[in-house]
């Protein structure tokens, strides 16, 4: 990975400041005041109220297991108290963190009580926030976490507080336009874990800044986190004046996000990042059918990422996302392995996973493996765009027609639009595919053309071996010769190539038509001494209708000749649209 510059502010050297000094700085964009949403036991809400064990199971493991950075200051020691409002609470809080930044850093302590907020706090960097209470934000209100216009290096965390907002419904109608918990814009080194959020847009907010430089909002961890009624629970912007590395080297891990609305994990750009071990929930297909507003064909991807490098993205359950569940685009270097995908393309026909190469710099390198992919309404891995080297499988997929999950408008065609995996005459290498061709309808392979449009799959199984599949359609009349596939070395070499081939023969692609069976031993080789050099296609074996007895036989012989696979038509044997499914073993691709 990369160096990265140092940050302007270096961790303890944040300037003395008490809570007048931030007021006159902005620093507290609007008095801590709750009017209207003071907390009460009566008054909060009730997803607050219940909100999930899982969150508050993870709070308590990470505040156990975590020491606090520095010391500890407790918000009763600046006026908090269990008989206080919340935004009396609130106002102590700020206070304790500018206490607490004067004196050079340390932890902030809330313990259970309540706190209400109405505006913007500022943070200071080396002040970190904990407590098991629930903090109430009005509509305006957040956190912010830098300047907008540097890089400053923060070293601290919040963990295990529930922060949420008082909202009319829980179907995604009442979030706040705007709205947002924790604002990062210019961050570094801040851990996030153990915490609830309720009611938001982005729930945690990296906005676009022009001004901000690489690596400005960098090592980001989100960790064991639960989210529910937000749009987005991470989003990362990017400015289109900002470099495409302002958002690096972060990690999303571990969370349950129930449910968002829009995609759970979105960064326009980011240079190093690992979404992992997390759980993904949109509302669900059933919805679809329900009477009255909904938010139902809102719901976009599990996992969106734009220009990046160094990606991983695995070990994830994504359920039920409207488009692509995982996509990247403009991608250099990513592994997406070991995801769970269940339902993608809802609500219009879409992968479960789809990477694009980054057309501008530094070409794709992929990795696509280990993934289980059910339902997939397009293909259920798709590959677009230059690429140095991608290698996919095995990956377990389910293809139905016709599933339940999908309430598109858009028609989804025939078995044959769709593919396990779809490389785009656009990738500029052959994929090494590490598991053999589906048979199942809607789960073929299509690999781009730079072969052969035949190609079906291809498999490395060493420097000069590998497995490749290819089919092909000819015509024939009485005696005719015609050449079927094209041989290459696995290396797309034609000086010198070999292999054993089994060539199923039928009279025609239905299943129960006339076919017979040929195993050839094909090689080419460079003879010594400057001598010819020898092409020869053995015939090992053969089986079924092999004598041309009548016209619907399709019996014929085998020659190698200028690299093509010649067959001609023995006895009676003719006619139109002869089918051939060929697999080759050894130093042989055929296409």
């Amino acid at each position: 990975m990369r160096t990265h510059p140092s940050p302007p502010t270096a961790p303890g050297s944040a300037p003395a400041l008490n809570r007048r000094d931030l007021l006159r700085a902005g620093l507290l964009a609007t008095p801590v005041v709750a009017a209207g949403l003071v907390w009460s036991p009566s008054s909060a809400p009730a997803q607050a109220a219940t909100a999930s064990t899982q969150a508050k199971a993870a709070a308590a493991s990470t505040q156990a297991q975590a020491a606090p950075s520095g010391p500890v200051t407790s918000v009763l020691e600046h006026g908090a108290g269990p008989d206080r409002t919340g935004a009396q609470n609130a106002t102590a809080f700020a206070d304790a963190v500018a206490a607490v930044a004067e004196q050079g850093g340390g932890t902030v302590d809330f313990s259970d009580l309540p706190l209400a907020f109405d505006g913007a706090l500022h943070m200071p960097p080396n002040v970190s926030a904990r407590g098991g209470g629930i903090i109430t934000f009005g509509d305006g209100a957040k956190w912010i976490y830098g300047s907008g216009h540097d890089s400053t290096s923060y070293a601290s965390s919040v963990r295990g507080i529930r922060f949420t907002r008082s909202l009319a419904s829980s179907d995604g109608l009442s979030i706040p336009k705007d709205s947002v918990f924790l604002q990062l814009e210019g961050c570094r080194d801040l851990t996030i874990s153990g915490c609830a959020f309720h009611g938001a847009e982005v729930a945690i907010s990296q906005p676009a800044a022009p001004a901000l430089p690489n690596h400005a909002n960098s090592m980001i961890v989100i960790s064991g986190n639960h989210f529910s009624e937000v749009d987005y629970a991470w989003k990362a912007s990017r400015h289109q004046k900002s470099k495409w590395g302002v958002n690096s080297d972060s990690v999303f891990s571990d969370n349950i996000v129930n449910h968002a609305y829009v995609t759970h994990v979105h960064c326009d750009s980011i240079d190093g990042v690992t979404v992992t071990g997390n759980v993904f929930f949109f509302p669900g297909h059933e919805e679809s059918k329900a009477s009255g507003p909904s938010r139902i064909r809102d719901k976009l991807h599990n996992v969106f990422i734009g220009e990046s490098n160094w990606v991983h993205v695995h070990d994830n359950n994504c359920f039920e996302a409207g488009a692509d569940a995982i996509r990247l685009e403009d991608a250099r270097t990513a592994n997406v392995t070991g995801n769970n995908i269940a339902w993608p393309g809802q609500v219009t026909p879409a992968d479960g996973i789809a990477v694009t190469g980054n057309r501008a710099g530094e070409t794709l390198k992929l990795v696509v493996a280990s993934n289980q992919i059910t339902f997939h309404t397009r293909h259920a891995v798709s590959v677009t765009g230059p690429a140095q080297a991608v290698g996919l499988g095995p990956d377990t997929v389910f293809f139905l027609a016709d599933p339940p999950t999908y309430f598109g408008t858009v028609d989804l065609g025939s078995d044959d639009d769709h593919h396990r995996y779809f490389v785009d005459d656009s990738v500029s290498v052959l994929p090494t595919i590490a598991s053999g061709a589906s048979i199942r309808p809607g789960e073929s392979d299509r690999l781009p053309s730079i072969t052969g449009t035949g190609l079906t799959s291809f498999t490395v199984l060493g420097a000069l071996g590998a497995t490749a599949a290819a089919s092909t359609t000819a015509d024939f009349s009485s005696g005719a010769t015609t050449a079927t596939f094209s041989c290459q070395s696995t290396a797309r070499g034609t000086t010198a190539y070999g292999g054993l081939v089994v060539v199923t023969a039928r009279r025609h692609a239905a299943d129960g038509s006339p076919a017979a069976t040929y195993l050839l031993l094909v090689s080419k080789a460079p003879a010594p001494g400057g001598a010819a050099t020898i092409e020869s296609a053995v015939l090992v074996s053969a089986a079924g209708c092999t004598d041309g007895s009548t016209s619907e036989h399709p019996s014929f012989t085998w020659t190698l000749a200028g690299d093509r696979l010649v067959a001609t038509a023995f006895g009676s044997t003719r006619g139109a649209g002869f089918r051939f499914d060929a697999v080759a073993t050894g130093d042989l691709l055929l296409s």
